[in-house]
């Protein structure tokens, strides 16, 4: 028990932090041999090789593994994780070299290893370090305790003595007998923290549970109203509408309706699982307070939930900001809600995803998406429009963190009958948010992508969406998106494409929308090589027309790619001269049923044209 509990505690932060990414089961002869799991952080992962060839023994209750035996592991990690410094195993009684091979998106490490093997991938030299003095530290702890329940007999009585009452924090004993020996609290710690670490917070009893007792459990009737007056809630600021959410929220879900009138928005509105925002459509307006911002006084550094700022104007409790700094944006910046001060430091909601320094020109502003949701599922948000207020805040944002609307890790949630409008980023935007419908939505003049489903979003629905005169592409494949639909939409005027599509974002269908007038091209299949390009896109039935250069960029290694059925013209100013446009890097291509009406119908690149 104590060597387990030194390596959990050694890696702590990495389970606190990080992000489980990936899983799989290899096999040998057909038989389990070994379970692959990977958490990652912004700079590192922690690499598991659980071991599954054992027997039980049925007499001495317990299981037996082999001796250590040869073997390779193939882990998958996230692809930013580019810059990996080194690999090293991890274990109670130190830190040691293996043999490792970096790959894009993988690492493989050959080892001797049989019960468990735990490894680490890190960006930061001097990560192996901070691990073996977090080591050392736990060794001179437990030798101080002098608490071994396995060697020593009188130990062991202690843990049998009070094994039905633990005095830790919430007494699960109506009179407990709270012992007064600090070792066995050290270890009754230790129990529960290993023993909760799979758990997660819960709210109701029956609420979220995929297999509830019957529809009334599964899907509470809670019904709230929030305005200016005559309501349950009263308020004008986020404060009145997050009161309202919380309160469904912890009661399993149900309905927030917001009544007409502006709300000022000085942090965002916090979504949760199962509950339904509804507001009165362009009656309820939700808009974000002015920007304040400032250069860091301090580094902020990794895994640090706090920051340290020159100029305090603006920098209240409870207001969203957000940190990055010139090197470090999109996925390494954070938002966050600051929770106390003193002077210029700040403590904060969410730890930094990077290194955010100083001579980076590392900044915070008080910038947030307007409406936001993080790791929940069935959220649903409809019928109201976010004004992002972009004159009084100028600091342009991307859309991996912030946006008008923005998810991560939001599961099959629907936005729907929403306006988000000049927002100094991305209108919409969810990440790695399975599953979710955006539908019948206007973003328009934001700064940003109108629409970006984003960085391993599987199955999106985007369906009937305006994206109209936004600063880049109005609708924008991320990262690994696939399995999606994009479906009668409208995309005009928008300052990059109409629509881009790209980094292993394959198996989409994109019909029956209507791309007019972007500034850099209709639809553009980005420059990728074939292990990350788009695959096997189908493009029918839409109408493209009037935009700058082309109609259609298949660039890339693409390949699998059908074009049918579609509209593609210029209707008379010669703006968009080329229907379609084929990269020489592109494979096959299939062209059906298309009218084309401009200057060049088709430009293929390619060698051999036929192809």
């Amino acid at each position: 028990m104590t060597r387990v509990g030194r390596e959990i505690r050694m890696l702590e932060d990495y389970y606190l932090e990080g992000d489980a990414v990936s899983h799989e089961r290899i096999l040998r002869d057909g038989k389990p041999d070994w379970n692959l799991d990977v958490i990652a952080g912004p700079r590192d992962a922690v690499l598991f090789a659980l071991d599954l060839d054992y027997e039980p023994d049925g007499k001495e209750r317990v299981f037996k593994f082999g001796a250590p035996r040869e073997s390779n592991f193939r882990f998958r990690i996230p692809v930013y994780l580019n810059s990996i410094d080194e690999v090293f195993r991890v274990d109670a009684d130190g830190l040691r070299d293996v043999e490792a091979t970096l790959n894009e998106g993988t690492i493989t490490i050959r080892d001797q290893a049989s019960r468990v093997a735990i490894y680490v991938a890190s960006e930061k030299p001097t990560e192996r370090a901070r691990i073996e003095a977090r080591r050392q530290a736990l060794m001179t702890d437990e030798n101080a305790l002098d608490f071994d329940p396995a060697h020593q007999e009188a130990d062991l009585q202690v843990l049998r003595q009070h094994k039905n009452c633990l005095p830790i924090e919430h007494p699960i004993c109506s009179d407990p007998i709270i012992p007064n020996d600090s070792k066995f609290l050290f270890m009754m710690r230790t129990i529960l923290f290993i023993l909760t670490l799979p758990l997660s917070s819960v709210c109701a009893d029956q609420a979220g549970r995929k297999h509830a007792e019957n529809d009334l459990h599964a899907q509470p009737a809670v019904r709230i109203t929030v305005g200016h007056r005559d309501t349950d809630i009263t308020g004008t600021d986020n404060r009145a509408l997050q009161a309202a959410v919380d309160y469904v929220g912890n009661l399993g879900g149900g309905i927030v309706e917001i009544g007409p009138g502006e709300y000022l928005m000085r942090d965002s509105l916090h979504l949760r699982s199962r509950v339904t925002v509804r507001g009165a459509g362009a009656n309820t307006v939700l808009k974000k307070d002015r920007e304040y911002r400032s250069l860091l006084a301090a580094d902020g550094d990794f895994g640090e939930a706090a920051i340290t700022v020159q100029d305090t104007a603006g920098f209240t409790i409870g207001r969203g900001i957000y940190v990055a700094s010139k090197s470090q944006r999109n996925f390494h910046g954070v938002c966050a809600t600051i929770l106390n001060t003193r002077d210029n430091y700040f403590t904060l909601t969410r730890s930094m995803n990077a290194d955010i320094m100083m001579a980076d020109d590392g900044f915070a502003a008080t910038i947030f998406p307007v409406i936001s949701g993080y790791r929940l599922e069935d959220a649903r948000v409809e019928n109201l429009t976010v004004d992002g207020n972009r004159e009084e805040n100028p600091t342009k944002v991307d859309g991996c963190r912030t946006a008008g609307i923005f998810l991560y890790r939001g599961d099959s949630c629907i936005i729907t009958h929403c306006t988000v409008r000049d927002y100094s980023g991305d209108g919409i935007s969810f990440q790695q948010s399975n599953d979710v419908r955006v539908e019948k939505c206007v973003v328009e003049r934001c700064a940003g992508f109108g629409l970006h489903p984003g960085s391993g979003s599987q199955r999106p629905t985007v369906k009937d969406c305006r994206a109209i005169a936004n600063g880049e592409d109005g609708f924008f494949y991320c990262w690994r998106v696939r399995g999606g639909l994009a479906e009668g939409n409208w995309l005009e005027n928008n300052g990059g494409h109409g629509m881009s599509i790209g980094h292993k974002d394959s198996d989409n269908f994109v019909r029956n929308n209507t791309i007019i007038g972007n500034q850099r091209g209709g639809v553009y299949w980005r420059a990728e090589t074939k292990p990350m390009a788009a695959h096997r896109v189908t493009f029918e039935a839409n109408t493209v027309r009037d935009n700058e250069g082309w109609g259609l960029f298949v660039d890339g290694a693409t390949d699998g790619t059908i074009i049918r059925n579609n509209v593609i013209e210029d209707s008379g100013a010669g703006r968009q001269a080329t229907g379609i446009r084929i990269g020489k890097e592109a494979g096959e291509v299939t062209l059906e049923g298309n009218k084309i009406r401009t200057e060049t119908p088709v430009e293929d690149d390619r060698e051999n044209s036929q192809r």
